[in-house]
């Protein structure tokens, strides 16, 4: 039983290592979205990044008072580039903005702790 316990804690180590964070999945809505809108795989590496960074792991359609969402718009980004609650709105939304401006909005103003 022991040797099935070390073996399951070294696959756990591995999987981390490989993966390079310990993040949380991404919840298959999301991930269906973002590879509907981002056709690149660095392009949607990106975008779960910074989703994952804006949303503080929760990957939540709803965190956020002023700025809200998955990608964390403000108001003048949602009057821009369109919003909604569900999750295919927010990305169409990021989309949009991503079109025109790439990743820069999110690189420049990302909060404390998420790199770039």
């Amino acid at each position: 039983m022991k040797y099935v316990f070390a073996l399951f804690a070294l696959v756990a180590v591995l999987l981390v290592a490989q993966n390079g964070s310990s993040r949380a999945p991404v919840p298959a809505p999301v991930f269906k979205a973002v590879r509907h809108y981002w056709k690149t795989r660095p392009d949607r590496v990106t975008a779960f990044d910074v989703i994952a960074c804006e949303t503080g792991d929760t990957y939540s359609t709803t965190i956020g008072s002023y700025r809200v969402g998955l990608f964390q718009f403000g108001p003048w980004e949602r009057s821009q580039f369109g919003y909604g609650w569900s999750v295919w709105a927010q990305a169409r939304g990021a989309h949009n903005y991503w079109r025109v401006s790439g990743w820069s909005p999110w690189k420049n103003y990302e909060p404390a702790g998420c790199g770039a």
